[in-house]
């Protein structure tokens, strides 16, 4: 079973949050005042996810601060472009990274619902997934203009949900309870009476 607030996960997000600063400091010395202040804003994000009061597990904290360092890293250095498939692999782990979190909080509710229809939370995590990977693709083809790069996004964009999907549904300690009834036994005539 995965102890989704497990003090690693805490400790690998405290050092991605670290390694923000570090980059914030090092762009600013070296004066690129812009790339500073989108890492700075990155950091903020990060600082928030981490140091807040705990909301999020540890594990879901360390995912978002690891995207941010993905995305960080490669908008600063132009890693999208010059390493070839680190735009389609950035694009899996954000979308797998986001998914899972707001899909357990999302669901968590619901989640006991699900246990006996894991494929079927499986779909709903996938889909929510999926939904975010095309709005996000949608507000991208509205500043690049570029088709193509829309369409290989989405589709690592519905891999990377599809991840989630699998590991909300079926990874022990993000899947849907094993334990208790999900529903009241009652027949067919209980229920219409």
């Amino acid at each position: 079973m995965v102890d989704v607030d497990s003090q690693h996960f805490r400790v690998t997000a405290q050092c991605g949050v670290l390694l923000l600063g570090a980059s914030v400091l090092g762009l600013a010395l070296f004066g690129n005042w812009m790339d500073a202040l989108l890492m700075a804003a990155f950091l903020l994000v990060a600082g928030g996810l981490v140091y807040a009061p705990r909301r999020l597990p540890a594990l879901f904290g360390m995912l978002l601060v690891l995207a941010l360092l993905v995305n960080g890293a490669a908008w600063i250095w132009d890693l999208y472009d010059t390493i070839p498939g680190y735009d389609e692999s950035a694009h899996f782990f954000t979308t797998f990274a986001v998914t899972l979190p707001l899909g357990f909080v999302t669901y968590r509710s619901v989640q006991v619902h699900f246990r006996d229809h894991r494929p079927l939370f499986f779909i709903t995590i996938a889909s929510f997934g999926i939904s975010l990977g095309v709005v996000w693709e949608v507000l991208e083809f509205i500043f690049q203009k570029d088709l193509l790069n829309p369409v290989s996004d989405m589709i690592m964009d519905g891999l990377g949900a599809a991840a989630a999907g699998l590991a909300a549904a079926w990874l022990p300690g993000l899947a849907p309870p094993d334990h208790g009834p999900a529903r009241p036994n009652r027949s067919r005539t209980e229920v219409w009476q």
